[in-house]
Order: structure tokens, then C-alpha cells, then sequence
């Protein structure tokens, strides 16, 4: 099973970092923790502009003329278990993708810098 979320376009908000996360640790999460495969797809979804526009009329690129979306597949034993999975999915999207909650965007700094080893806690 899979479902597409659009991902919004509103000026100033980076929706593609805060799913992905840094070095796509928040993808990595999520995916964990729903059971399901998430993609960012659709135009917008290649980094580099020039790269997309030469991949775009490839076989296995086709979703480069899409609208830029998340695309949440979820696969199990059962289709019972499988819908569940799904839509824990979209529901753990949805939530980044309209709460955009600056204690999230704090963690993903602080989990950056962590990994960077630039972290300084504060209080000194």
C-alpha cells in the first residue's frame, strides 16, 4: 500500500530538511518507527536543479513531474496490518508538515551539532 502527502509550499519553511533531518536521522526514525518507507518525491525533490532537469524525462524519474509530495509505502502480512502502518505514517508526516514547532527544528540543531562535534550545552 502507498499513500502521497503534498508537501506545502509556504515561503521561509524548509519542510524537506525537517522530514529528512540531519543527515536524514529524522527519516531514519520515522521509518523505524511506523514500519514504512518514506521518499520525498515529485519536482523539487532532487537537490540540485540542473540534475533534475536532466533526469526528468528518464524511465524511473517519472515523478519529477509530479508536485513535490512524501511518498509513505507500508507493506506487511496482512492489509489490516499494512493500512495500520500506512496510516501511522501519514499521521507522523502530517504532523511535521503542519506543526512547525520550533522545539523540533531546536532538537535537529542540537542532534547536528552533536554530530558534528560542535555541541556546547547551554548554561555556560
Amino acid at each position: 500500500m502507498e499513500e502521497k502527502v503534498p508537501i506545502p509550499t509556504q515561503p521561509g519553511c524548509k519542510f524537506i530538511g525537517r522530514i529528512l533531518g540531519p543527515r536524514g536521522m529524522t527519516v531514519k526514525q520515522l521509518e523505524t518507527r511506523t514500519g514504512c518507507r518514506i521518499l520525498i518525491r515529485g519536482k523539487g525533490s532532487v537537490k540540485d536543479p540542473k540534475r533534475e532537469e536532466r533526469l526528468r524525462n528518464r524511465p524511473g524519474w517519472e515523478h519529477l513531474a509530479e508536485p513535490l509530495h512524501v511518498l509513505i509505502t507500508a507493506t506487511d502480512y496482512s492489509r489490516e496490518h499494512c493500512g495500520h502502518k500506512l496510516a501511522c505514517g501519514i499521521r507522523s508526516i502530517k504532523a511535521l508538515l503542519t506543526n512547525t514547532d520550533d522545539e523540533f527544528k531546536r532538537h535537529q540543531l542540537v542532534q547536528l551539532a552533536i554530530i558534528n562535534g560542535t555541541y556546547r550545552p547551554s548554561g555556560r
